[in-house]
């Protein structure tokens, strides 16, 4: 096990707050935050098992850039979720 920040202190973390999960995951999560991370493996157990060693083995290589276009897209799909809700009429 391994002490982590949930919400990397590179995306303003607090450097105080940490979690403990095994080596190899916080070698994969990088600076992608822990929903973000748990969301990641959720959708790479969409894959053939053979699929998802790669993609294991290519974030455990330093997949940085593969990391930070993952948390773009979700930071985008909670922008547009939240603006598509604020755009809802509300009920009186």
């Amino acid at each position: 096990m391994s002490p982590d920040h949930p919400m990397p202190i590179a995306r303003g973390g607090d450097p105080w707050t940490v979690e403990c999960i095994c080596i190899s995951c916080q070698r994969e999560k990088g600076e992608l935050t822990a929903e973000e991370f748990t969301q990641f493996l959720a959708d790479v157990k969409k894959y053939s098992p053979e699929a998802q060693a790669d993609i294991h083995q290519r974030m455990r290589a330093g997949g940085a850039f593969a990391k930070m276009q993952f948390a773009m897209r979700r930071m985008m799909a909670i922008k547009d979720e939240t603006r598509r809700m604020a755009e809802q009429p509300k009920e009186e």
